[in-house]
Protein backbone atom coordinates (compact mmCIF):
# COMPACT_ATOMS: atom_id res chain seq x y z
CA UNK A 1 0.00 0.00 0.00
CA UNK A 2 1.57 3.34 -1.02
CA UNK A 3 2.23 5.99 1.57
CA UNK A 4 0.31 9.19 1.13
CA UNK A 5 1.37 12.42 2.70
CA UNK A 6 -1.23 14.45 4.50
CA UNK A 7 -1.02 18.10 3.68
CA UNK A 8 -1.34 20.24 6.76
CA UNK A 9 -3.68 23.12 6.10
CA UNK A 10 -2.71 26.25 7.98
CA UNK A 11 -5.78 27.64 9.77
CA UNK A 12 -7.01 30.90 8.26
CA UNK A 13 -6.67 32.76 11.56
CA UNK A 14 -2.91 32.11 11.58
CA UNK A 15 -2.59 33.41 8.04
CA UNK A 16 -4.76 36.39 8.93
CA UNK A 17 -2.46 37.33 11.83
CA UNK A 18 0.52 37.18 9.50
CA UNK A 19 -1.23 39.37 6.94
CA UNK A 20 -2.21 41.88 9.62
CA UNK A 21 1.32 41.94 11.01
CA UNK A 22 2.73 42.58 7.53
CA UNK A 23 0.19 45.35 6.89
CA UNK A 24 1.02 47.08 10.19
CA UNK A 25 4.75 46.79 9.44
CA UNK A 26 4.47 48.15 5.90
CA UNK A 27 2.08 50.92 6.97
CA UNK A 28 4.78 52.14 9.35
CA UNK A 29 7.49 51.87 6.68
CA UNK A 30 9.43 49.16 8.48
CA UNK A 31 11.37 46.29 7.01
CA UNK A 32 11.22 42.84 8.60
CA UNK A 33 14.78 43.45 9.79
CA UNK A 34 13.89 46.73 11.49
CA UNK A 35 10.75 45.31 13.08
CA UNK A 36 12.61 42.27 14.36
CA UNK A 37 15.39 44.44 15.81
CA UNK A 38 12.94 46.85 17.46
CA UNK A 39 10.92 43.97 18.91
CA UNK A 40 13.96 41.94 20.00
CA UNK A 41 13.03 39.02 17.74
CA UNK A 42 14.88 37.20 14.98
CA UNK A 43 14.19 38.11 11.38
CA UNK A 44 13.37 34.47 10.62
CA UNK A 45 10.75 34.43 13.40
CA UNK A 46 9.07 37.57 12.00
CA UNK A 47 9.11 35.96 8.55
CA UNK A 48 7.49 32.81 9.96
CA UNK A 49 4.84 34.88 11.74
CA UNK A 50 4.01 36.81 8.58
CA UNK A 51 3.72 33.60 6.56
CA UNK A 52 1.46 31.92 9.12
CA UNK A 53 4.02 29.18 9.82
CA UNK A 54 4.38 30.24 13.46
CA UNK A 55 1.97 31.57 16.03
CA UNK A 56 3.06 34.24 18.49
CA UNK A 57 3.14 34.02 22.25
CA UNK A 58 1.48 36.71 24.30
CA UNK A 59 4.90 38.20 25.03
CA UNK A 60 5.64 38.30 21.30
CA UNK A 61 2.35 40.10 20.62
CA UNK A 62 3.32 42.69 23.25
CA UNK A 63 6.82 43.13 21.74
CA UNK A 64 5.46 43.47 18.22
CA UNK A 65 2.76 45.92 19.31
CA UNK A 66 5.32 48.06 21.10
CA UNK A 67 7.68 48.02 18.10
CA UNK A 68 4.78 48.87 15.76
CA UNK A 69 3.49 51.61 18.08
CA UNK A 70 0.03 50.05 18.23
CA UNK A 71 -2.00 48.22 20.83
CA UNK A 72 -2.09 44.42 21.14
CA UNK A 73 -5.85 44.66 20.62
CA UNK A 74 -5.39 46.45 17.31
CA UNK A 75 -2.78 43.94 16.19
CA UNK A 76 -4.88 40.83 16.87
CA UNK A 77 -8.48 42.01 16.40
CA UNK A 78 -8.92 40.59 12.87
CA UNK A 79 -7.22 37.36 13.90
CA UNK A 80 -9.64 36.97 16.78
CA UNK A 81 -12.60 37.31 14.42
CA UNK A 82 -11.20 34.50 12.22
CA UNK A 83 -10.47 32.35 15.26
CA UNK A 84 -14.06 32.69 16.47
CA UNK A 85 -15.27 31.64 13.02
CA UNK A 86 -13.07 28.56 12.62
CA UNK A 87 -10.63 27.97 15.45
CA UNK A 88 -12.95 28.05 18.43
CA UNK A 89 -14.53 24.79 17.26
CA UNK A 90 -11.44 23.04 18.62
CA UNK A 91 -12.19 24.02 22.20
CA UNK A 92 -12.82 21.17 24.57
CA UNK A 93 -15.79 21.75 26.90
CA UNK A 94 -14.52 19.32 29.51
Amino acid sequence: MPLTLLRHRTPMWKIDFGNDLREHRIKRGLTQETLSFNAGLSVRYVQRLESGEQQPTLETIFKLSYALQTSPTELISNTYVWWVKEGSNDLDDS
